[in-house]
């Protein structure tokens, strides 16, 4: 875990299971140990922010934003926003854009 500015977190471990309706399979279970984005952590907030995009056709991506503050040593509670995007197939008259937001806990060692 790091306290100051410029650290970094080693060791990350992270995944997210997206349970929405029309999501695309691909999309639904991602490990996002390498996608982090953003990290912030600074007395008792942690912030995070995760993005990840298909590498093949037809494009898709899912931005996940955590925002926490700690309840205890090493544990916090907060809200995440997430949101996934796929472009639609051909002659899809599907969503393409979904969004969802909820309690989070995070665990920092």
């Amino acid at each position: 875990m790091s306290r100051g500015m410029g650290g970094v977190f080693l060791n990350l471990s992270a995944s997210v299971v997206i349970a929405m309706a029309g999501v695309p399979e691909d999309m639904r279970r991602l490990t996002l140990d390498d996608a982090m984005t953003h990290s912030w952590i600074d007395g008792d907030e942690l912030k995070l922010q995760f993005y990840v995009e298909r590498q093949a056709e037809p494009f898709a991506s899912v931005d996940l934003t955590v925002e926490t503050e700690a309840v205890e040593e090493g544990e916090y509670r907060g809200r995440y926003a997430l949101a996934v995007f796929a472009e639609p197939a051909e002659n899809d008259a599907g969503r393409d854009m979904w969004m969802a937001e909820g309690d989070v806990t995070c665990f920092v060692e």
